[in-house]
This record gives structure tokens, C-alpha cells and sequence, in this order.
């Protein structure tokens, strides 16, 4: 299923505009867009509360921005995930 920006915020207790600037930060890549507008499915729902949680944890979104493109890369970087973590 498919859900828009403001359906995606209400579901996970955040603003609309903290899902477009994560988004605009790059911490989003695997979001779709449809003539423009973001699409979430299903499965970005992981990745959102992944990112819920490290916000929690006070990690700064340039740091954020370091684990999601390491997270791209694979599982070959597990460790370095895990050291950006216990930072």
C-alpha cells in the first residue's frame, strides 16, 4: 500500500515537514516519488523507526546522514555502524 507525507507523519507521531526535510537531507533513499510527491510503501516503515531511533538517541542529523549512506553499502559496514551508534 501506498501512503502520502501526511498519512506516513500521523502513523509515526511526527510532522509532515520532519519527514520532507529528512527527505531533503538524503536520510529517504529508498522513497518514491509519483508526479512529485512522496510515496511511502510499507516496508519505509522499517527505515522510519530506524531513523525515529537514532533521532532519540540525540545523534545529529550529519551523523544520521553517515549511517543511512553506510547502510546503503551493505552489511560490510555493520561495525562502523555500530561506532556511530555507541558515539
Amino acid at each position: 500500500m501506498a501512503y502520502k507525507v501526511t498519512e506516513v507523519a500521523k502513523m509515526m507521531g511526527v510532522a509532515p515537514s520532519t519527514l520532507r526535510y529528512y527527505d531533503q537531507e538524503g536520510l529517504l533513499p529508498n522513497v518514491k516519488r509519483v508526479n512529485g510527491i512522496r510515496m511511502f510503501e510499507d516496508e519505509d516503515f522499517k527505515w522510519l523507526r530506524v531513523l525515529n531511533c537514532l533521532k532519540n538517541t540525540n545523534m545529529p542529523i550529519k551523523k544520521i546522514k553517515e549511517y543511512v549512506d553506510l547502510a546503503q553499502e551493505g552489511d560490510a559496514t555493520l561495525k562502523e555502524r555500530q561506532k556511530l551508534i555507541l558515539e
